[in-house]
């Protein structure tokens, strides 16, 4: 506590002198007096503040001072130090008469002093939960509100001003009501001000959390299916769970990709009644339908297969398609959402070509902070989102492919490329014998620069999945691992594991036999568990089968929690490492 200390050495006060009946001793004779307190309020003077006044008299000596404040004596202070514990706010005057053995007198006012109240002491009461500054609380999501109260019972206060994530509100009262029907972050910081503009500021967090926080997505081409498994409860929420939560299918043509963002996620559906394609916007935790983007040109006819979703942000997405009916040309568009509603559609620049030649493969991109990595063909390019130019593009030998692009925990970019093969007709179809061995480009996302090291098994290269099937990378959470399915297009049984600290690669399974279907499909996924979890299909469901990322061993306690899922799809995760 800061103290504070005035001195009056030069002040005209009332000093009334009497002499001694013989005139004996002289009038006392104030030399020096002070005044002095410890506050936690600065220099203010608060309720409760201990305040010291001393008196000092040099000339004669001292036989009685009689304090008295605001007029009324204090018959139990008598000495040359007074100390004063205001309880309430107001002005307190203090004064002193010192008295000699004769009854000679002097009197000594000292300034008004003006006692404030304390900054406020507040406690925020969340529902029934009480929580300290700077604490937090995890609610579930549920129909209904949530009182947030602040008490501040030692003072009257005048005004509250609050913030949330950062916003102002208009409320300016004590009380906050907390909407639970969205999931979200809910970051609030409180300013209370008492009557004497004395402040305290409370920060705490509510985190509303839906049944889908964390887990992984299965979801499945054609039939639209999609459900989600927690498992740290060892929880299936079943398949067709977007039309069990909104009373209606996603849109015709099925669900082809879906990405998450912000605290939303969107699913891309390739077409619907208007022959528009569209991206259904839900709160990510609770799949609750909020809104449909579509935009002119967004549509089959034109593009042919649309197969990838990248959310860059609430309002711009990178769209991937393929048109088998236009010499198979593969592209990215960018569609932005804009304020009048007339959403745009249009080709992100220096993203389109020959499906595994120059164009993009079937296969995620990206983000990683604002960049996007996109593989085209035998080149992986660097967008910046926000403008959407290329940044830079990292180029391969001739005759390869970017197979897939993930970001491990260890903060690099890798990419996946395919061995060399030769041309069929106007792609890359992935089918054909390679003439080089497949290679992992390991990039600092800093600099952009990486280094290759070839994927050979017992010193003999390895195929990966290339062309429209892309590898269906993964990161493990848990290792310094990536996995990736082994050539074979669309009737692959292999899945092999890359360790990018060691720079080798090894069988991790073959799905033959384990009571899966008979294909791996479309992209896998890890969980914080080191748990891969592998998508196999045969066209109409996908059954999932969990292995342990450690041991290999296949986990049929948990493979036997997760139904199957219709239609032909992948796995995406909550748990990544990119964005």
């Amino acid at each position: 506590m800061k103290k504070f200390l005035y001195c009056f050495l030069v002040i005209v006060a009332s000093v009334f002198v009497s002499c001694s009946k013989n005139d004996g001793l002289p009038a006392p004779v104030v030399s020096n007096f002070s005044v002095n307190w410890e506050s936690g309020a600065g220099s203010d003077v608060v309720v409760g503040s201990v305040v010291t006044y001393t008196v000092k008299c040099e000339n004669v000596e001292i036989v009685r001072y009689e304090w008295s404040v605001n007029g009324t004596v204090n018959s139990e202070a008598d000495g040359p130090t007074f100390v004063l514990t205001p309880a309430q706010r107001g002005d307190y005057s203090v004064k002193v008469v010192l008295y000699n053995a004769d009854g000679g007198s002097a009197a000594q006012e000292f300034m008004t002093l003006t006692v404030k109240d304390p900054a406020p002491v507040v406690t925020v009461l969340c529902g029934e939960m009480q929580l300290e500054d700077g604490g937090s609380l995890d609610v579930e999501v549920a129909e209904g509100t949530m009182p947030i109260v602040l008490n501040a019972g030692n003072v009257e206060i005048s005004e509250y001003k609050w913030t949330l994530n950062g916003e102002v509100l208009e409320n300016q009262t004590k009380e906050y009501t907390l909407d639970l029907t969205h999931s979200g972050t809910n970051a609030f910081e409180v300013e209370v001000i008492n009557r004497d503009q004395l402040s305290t500021t409370v920060s705490f967090t509510v985190h509303v959390n839906g049944p889908f926080k964390s887990g992984l997505w299965f979801y499945g081409t054609t039939y639209e299916g999609i459900a989600f498994f927690d498992p740290a409860k060892n929880l299936f929420y079943q398949d067709h769970l977007y039309q069990e939560l909104n009373g209606e299918t996603i849109g015709d043509g099925g669900l082809n990709d879906l990405s998450i963002c912000n605290g939303k996620i969107y699913l891309l559906t390739p077409s619907s009644a208007s022959s528009r394609a569209q991206i259904v916007e839900c709160d990510a935790q609770t799949l609750k339908k909020e809104r449909v983007i579509t935009a002119e040109g967004f549509n089959t006819s034109s593009l042919g297969e649309i197969y990838n979703l990248l959310a860059v942000s609430a309002d711009k997405f990178y769209v991937g398609s393929n048109n088998s009916n236009a010499n198979n040309v593969s592209s990215v568009h960018v569609l932005t959402v804009q304020p009048d509603g007339q959403n745009t559609f249009v080709p992100l620049s220096g993203a389109s070509g020959n499906i595994g030649v120059d164009g993009p493969c079937w296969s995620r991109m990206l983000k990683v902070g604002k960049n996007v990595y996109i593989g085209c063909g035998n080149k992986l390019k660097v967008f910046d989102s926000e403008t959407d130019k290329e940044l830079t593009s990292i180029m391969i030998a001739e005759d390869r492919q970017i197979a897939d692009v993930v970001r491990g925990r260890d903060g690099n970019v890798y990419a996946l490329v395919a061995g060399a093969m030769a041309k069929t007709g106007y792609w890359l179809w992935g089918m054909e014998p390679f003439t080089s061995a497949a290679s992992v480009l390991a990039i600092d996302p800093q600099t952009f620069v990486y280094t290759e090291t070839p994927i050979l098994i017992d010193g003999k290269q390895t195929d990966i999945n290339a062309g429209l099937e892309g590898s269906g990378t993964c990161a493990s959470l848990t290792s310094d691992e990536l996995f990736f399915k082994g050539g074979g297009g669309y009737s692959t049984t292999k899945v092999y594991k890359y360790n990018y600290k060691t720079g080798t690669t090894s069988l991790f399974v073959d799905i033959t036999g384990k009571g899966l279907n008979s294909m791996v499909s479309k992209y896998m996924a890890a969980d914080s568990e080191g748990r891969l979890y592998v998508p196999t299909t045969n066209y109409s469901a996908i059954s999932i089968g969990v292995f342990d990322i450690e041991s290999g061993a296949q986990l049929g306690d948990i493979q036997n929690a997760i139904g199957t899922v219709s239609g032909d799809g992948g796995v995406y995760s909550t748990y990544t490492f990119g964005e």
